[in-house]
């Protein structure tokens, strides 16, 4: 189905859960902008949700508001939640 410019069936989903297989990736986190909650959810937040649901251990998430976010402090909190011991 498509949407907003973007495909909702899990095609991006199951692209990204490829990509992170073939890395062997352990640890995810999805960052997004979803600016405007007065008119529903954004494009941004649709792709990430078909990519959210597409992983059985649910990444760690957050929206974020470009204008408002402080991104010192949400970064920090992202390499607390969702970055792998090296």
């Amino acid at each position: 189905m498509w949407f907003s410019g973007v495909w909702q069936d899990g095609t991006v989903g199951e692209l990204f859960s490829s990509v992170v297989k073939e890395w062997d990736w352990k640890v995810l986190g999805l960052l997004y902008e979803d600016t405007d909650e007065s008119r529903g959810k954004s494009v941004c937040h649709f792709t990430l949700e078909s990519i959210y649901t597409s992983f059985t251990q649910k990444p760690h998430h957050e929206r974020f508001e470009p204008k408002i976010s402080n991104f010192t402090q949400l970064l920090m909190k992202f390499h607390d939640k969702a970055r792998s011991e090296c």
